[in-house]
């Protein structure tokens, strides 16, 4: 319970950045497997070491009771971290990080332990064991918490520049079928413009000498005046250069 409110204080989300009691082939389990920005990298965390040595040198007030009890409380440790090498869950799990973390609940029991055994840290490290208690835990965590913060930033980077890249290239195929609609456009004006020159030079004047000699009663029949069109297409910028033809120029 200790070890999971303190990857929550750090931040972390179950299941997400980190699993309980996660079971290995071999029936082991580590209490908690914090999981690294991608995918191969994985941290198992014990919790599991024993304290009873260390409760009863707490809570004598015979001093040589208390040495034998801290003394024990060293040795306890010492096997413990013994059997969790002999565990290797780094290389059950598969990560590229090589060690596991021992998780002491409580600061002055991993003091006390390194008072009556001062090489107990260095053996451990040998062993590719980390001891932590909750502040260092707390520390570790939230330098991953960090990767991932930085890993989702990088990802999220990698979406927008790929969706701006997509966007850009559909933007020149849009302004492409624009400008040639444009220039359709100018040559249906162009086309037209020399339609209603036509109509007034060979078409209306043959159709008012018509109207003249039938004298029509009334005003519908009289053939209409067609205008041309002055405005031309606005003509707009080059589409832009893809990203790709971008990067080649």
């Amino acid at each position: 319970m200790v070890l999971q409110r303190v990857a929550e204080l750090a931040g972390m989300t179950e299941h997400c950045d980190f699993d309980l009691q996660e079971m290995q082939d071999d029936r082991s389990k580590p209490d908690m497997v914090v999981n690294l920005p991608g995918g191969d990298g994985r941290i198992p965390v014990d919790a599991k070491a024993p304290w009873e040595a260390y409760y009863r040198s707490i809570e004598t007030s015979d001093i040589d009771a208390r040495k034998v009890a801290l003394q024990e409380h060293a040795a306890a440790l010492r096997g413990h971290i013994r059997d969790l090498a002999g565990k290797d869950y780094a290389a059950k799990l598969g990560s590229r990080v090589t060690y596991t973390v021992l998780f002491v609940p409580a600061e002055p029991m991993l003091s006390a332990a390194f008072e009556v055994d001062p090489t107990l840290q260095t053996d451990a490290l040998e062993r590719h064991i980390l001891l932590v208690t909750p502040v260092t835990l707390m520390a570790l965590l939230l330098t991953v918490g960090m990767y991932w913060r930085q890993a989702n930033l990088a990802q999220d980077a990698e979406k927008i520049s790929e969706t701006a890249r997509e966007y850009h290239d559909r933007l020149q195929v849009f302004m492409r079928h624009l400008v040639s609609l444009g220039k359709s456009i100018d040559s249906t004006v162009s086309n037209w413009n020399k339609a209603v020159g036509s109509f007034e030079r060979s078409v209306l004047p043959q159709g008012r000498r018509l109207e003249e000699l039938q004298r029509p009663s009334t005003q519908d029949k009289v053939l209409p005046e067609l205008t041309m069109i002055d405005e031309a297409a606005r003509e707009l910028p080059a589409p832009p250069a893809s990203g790709r033809e971008a990067e080649a120029s």
